[in-house]
């Protein structure tokens, strides 16, 4: 759905334009297609719609806690590079819906990166990890 906020914010067409045009994107006679058919296409906003989307196919909270427990463990392989092993920490909680704010993921990825490549830091010193070099 991220997608589709990005394309919405540069297309020329309106928001209720797009709305009508994503049944077109769904697989046809698929339980989405089905369902946008059903209850989706009652969404005044993209916003609804995926909240509605969310609701219908996301992960249910205890699911969503195990999918967060694991953007929390994921270590940094040593034949990983850092930009890699943190881009992947921040795609996954993105695709969570962003549970985690910058701050905690600095820390997560502080925490979870190769530990030889650690400096003792105290906290008020950690930058958001978009500027670790």
């Amino acid at each position: 759905m991220e997608q589709i906020h990005i394309y919405a914010s540069t297309a020329s067409a309106t928001e209720e334009e797009l709305l009508c045009g994503f049944r077109e994107l769904m697989e046809p006679d698929s339980n989405a297609a089905c369902w946008f058919e059903v209850r989706g296409r009652a969404s005044q906003t993209i916003a609804q719609l995926e909240t509605a989307f969310k609701l219908a196919f996301g992960p249910d909270r205890e699911q969503l806690n195990i999918l967060k427990e694991n953007v929390k463990s994921m270590k940094q392989h040593h034949s990983q590079s850092f930009r890699t092993f943190a881009h992947r920490i921040l795609i996954k909680n993105e695709e969570l819906g962003s549970p985690y704010n910058q701050t905690k993921l600095t820390k997560i990825i502080y925490r979870n990166m190769l530990g030889i490549f650690q400096v003792r830091l105290v906290n008020q010193h950690l930058k958001p990890w978009r500027n670790w070099k």
